[in-house]
């Protein structure tokens, strides 16, 4: 999966260490989702699956560059998983 980082603000180191924290706690909890609501591969390893990462607000969203189907097939699980909560 990609993920876009958006942000307004300079990033220090620690600052990008503890958003990069973020993501990957955000991958991880996407990645187990998929698996287990079997949700269809677009693509190679989900590689086509785009996120938005709102650095400076702290939050995800899944970006219009997802390719049809899974966009909307995420869209429809989205308030299913609380993407945007650390876990």
């Amino acid at each position: 999966m990609k993920i876009n980082w958006q942000s307004q603000t300079k990033l220090d180191e620690v600052y990008v260490q503890t958003k990069l924290d973020m993501e990957y706690a955000f991958r991880k909890k996407v990645s187990k989702f998929l698996i287990q609501n079997q949700i269809e591969e677009c693509c190679d390893d989900y590689k086509c699956l785009v996120f938005n990462f709102f650095v400076d607000q702290g939050y995800f969203e899944i970006s219009p560059e997802t390719p049809e189907p899974i966009y909307s097939n995420f869209l429809s699980f989205w308030k299913k998983l609380s993407l945007n909560e650390a876990s």
